[in-house]
């Protein structure tokens, strides 16, 4: 039981890391002073490598199946290429 409790402890120690790492960074983005619409796009990507975080966690520990490797890379790709093409606007 005590194996159990450890484990399930260092889980959420990594999903409270994730949390805090979000805070952090939502917070830097909200005191830039540029294009809102830019600021929008990097909160949304940083939810989205927060929330893929958590669910790799959840997969690691058997509590989620539809979790997908690839889907961060997928998520990167696009935030890549609306950052560029707001960059030329």
């Amino acid at each position: 039981m005590t194996d159990y409790k450890t484990k399930e402890q260092k889980e959420l120690d990594k999903i409270a890391r994730a949390m805090i790492n979000l805070d952090k960074e939502l917070t830097e983005i909200d005191q830039l002073q540029s294009n809102e619409n830019k600021h929008a796009l990097r909160q949304w990507y940083a939810e989205k490598k927060v929330m893929h975080d958590i669910k790799k966690v959840l997969h690691e520990s058997k509590l989620y199946a539809q979790y997908n490797e690839r889907e961060m890379e997928e998520i990167t790709m696009n935030y890549e290429k609306l950052a560029s093409e707001m960059e030329a606007i």
